[in-house]
């Protein structure tokens, strides 16, 4: 991806992921939780909105969210501090700042590190989901 010794690495990236597929937004994901759910597009939007809602404000709260089988976000707090303007190398003043941290659950590590078994595991998750809601489609009801 982008290399930090190359500046001129990340030019573009975006885009040329967004060609091969590799990026998903909000809108790709709305399409998706439709299709997989039987939602309209303005019920899957209102669902997804709910969930990045909610871990927001438990995040904005100081909390931790964490979502089995994917990963957990925390929040890190790093205090104010003296840095350097690396292009004059006059002092600076850093204020203090929180930032949303993520870590990736066991399986989706070991999927992104080409581990078969956790692949095979995501796919057998993923079957298993599948046919829970085939099982309960005519039930589910999310408003």
């Amino acid at each position: 991806m982008c290399d930090r010794r190359d500046p001129g690495s990340h030019a573009g990236e975006p885009a040329k992921l967004k060609e091969k597929g590799l990026t998903v937004n909000r809108s790709d994901l709305v399409k998706r939780l439709a299709a997989s759910f039987g939602l309209t597009i303005e019920e899957a939007d209102a669902a997804l909105a709910a969930v990045l809602d909610g871990i927001g404000a438990e995040l904005a709260a100081g909390g931790r969210v964490e979502l089995r089988g994917f990963g957990a976000f925390t929040v890190r707090e790093y205090a104010a501090r003296r840095g350097r303007n690396p292009k004059s190398g006059a002092a600076v003043e850093v204020p203090a700042r929180k930032v949303v941290h993520f870590k990736p659950g066991r399986q989706i590590f070991n999927a992104l590190n080409d581990d078969p078994d956790a692949l095979s595991a995501l796919r057998a998750q993923k079957e298993k989901q599948r046919r829970w809601l085939d099982e309960r489609s005519g039930q589910l009801s999310l408003f």
